[in-house]
């Protein structure tokens, strides 16, 4: 919480291991404190619990009576229960689960909502038999209980030594990003880590570039919800040897903290469309304390007639709606002043 009340953070992430993995024959040595605060449990498993329960509610409370635009979420492991323990379990055989072995009651967070989002560490090949990647997302869709689903994929096995040779297919991780993509409670990925890119395995690099992801992509909205007043800009245009330079005056009594960001939408023909991605040529930060604000699309070619729009992200990355769109055409150093529109 110190973080949270001192610093300007998006979010507070937590890796899903609550009680360390399970070692044969080794005890995890907690039984002085069952013993001490234990009472009203009759099974050290629940107990164990209930202890990770508090933590969670406790610190989801607290993030939200002081800044409730900060998103709360978990980071488990992949598999929460198995079926032969669980009926409602997936059908995997893994080794270790939220539930049993780490003593992380995932559901019941998500159903209580008080996580904002969950992010399964699925760190399988779709087709391994013990904890098949499919079948592991295809379950957490189905149990999202309303609350946003990202995957956790193990882009530190692409090309590594593993018993598992699905993980030398250029087409493994590809495969797993479009059947996240096929089901509709899973709302992205999360890649294991950072560094694995470095040497562009298998060329998954060059595939995300050139196939899944050409286009820009907003923020994911958080489900909080916040009012914010309508906007009045005065649209204005300039066309200069750098390109075409959009300008717009924020109010100067305006909030620009609810307006974190703006987005810069490109049309080239008539069919506007602001849900096509395609279309987004730039998301820029707010210039906090400046009531003008301005863009250069460096790209925009002489002669050539386009249509722009700009919207703007809150807190809470909602996106407000464009009320107009404005055409015009980079010819000679001019302005071009539109009349004000509304943009919430």
């Amino acid at each position: 919480m110190e973080v949270v009340n001192q610093y300007e953070i998006d979010g507070v992430h937590f890796d899903g291991y609550f009680y360390p993995y399970k070692i044969k024959d080794l005890e995890f040595p907690d039984s002085a404190s069952f013993a001490l605060y234990g009472n009203g449990f009759s099974d050290k498993a629940d107990w164990r619990r209930n202890n990770v329960d508090q933590l969670i509610k406790e610190l989801s409370d607290s993030i939200r009576s002081v800044k409730s635009q900060v998103q709360f979420g978990i980071s488990p492991f992949g598999v929460w229960r198995n079926q032969d323990k669980d009926s409602t379990g997936s059908a995997t055989k893994a080794g270790q689960t939220c539930y049993d072995d780490l003593y992380a009651n995932v559901l019941k967070w998500q159903k209580e909502k008080w996580i904002d989002y969950v992010l399964p560490q699925i760190y399988w090949s779709i087709g391994f038999e013990v904890a098949n990647y499919k079948i592991i997302a295809e379950w957490w869709n189905k149990n999202s209980y309303d609350i946003p689903v990202y995957i956790g994929q193990a882009t530190y096995r692409i090309n590594g030594s593993t018993k598992d040779e699905r993980w030398k297919e250029p087409g493994q991780m590809p495969k797993q990003i479009r059947l996240n993509r096929s089901l509709k409670n899973i709302h992205g990925s999360a890649f294991f880590s950072s560094k694995s890119f470095q040497s562009n395995p298998l060329g998954f690099n060059d595939t995300l570039i050139a196939k899944l992801y050409r286009t820009k992509s907003l923020p994911p909205e958080t489900r909080k919800t916040m009012l914010s007043e309508d906007r009045n800009y005065s649209l204005q245009f300039m066309a200069h040897d750098d390109g075409m330079q959009l300008i717009w005056n924020e109010n100067e009594s305006a909030n620009l903290n609810s307006h974190h960001r703006y987005v810069i939408y490109r049309f080239e023909k008539n069919k506007i469309t602001l849900s096509d991605a395609a279309k987004i040529i730039a998301i820029l930060p707010a210039q906090n304390n400046l009531p003008l604000q301005n863009f250069i699309d460096r790209t925009a070619k002489r002669g050539k007639k386009y249509s722009y729009a700009v919207t703007s992200l809150d807190i809470y990355n909602h996106e407000s709606k464009a009320k107009e769109v404005f055409p015009v055409t980079r010819k000679k150093s001019y302005w071009k002043v539109f009349p004000t529109v509304t943009i919430r």
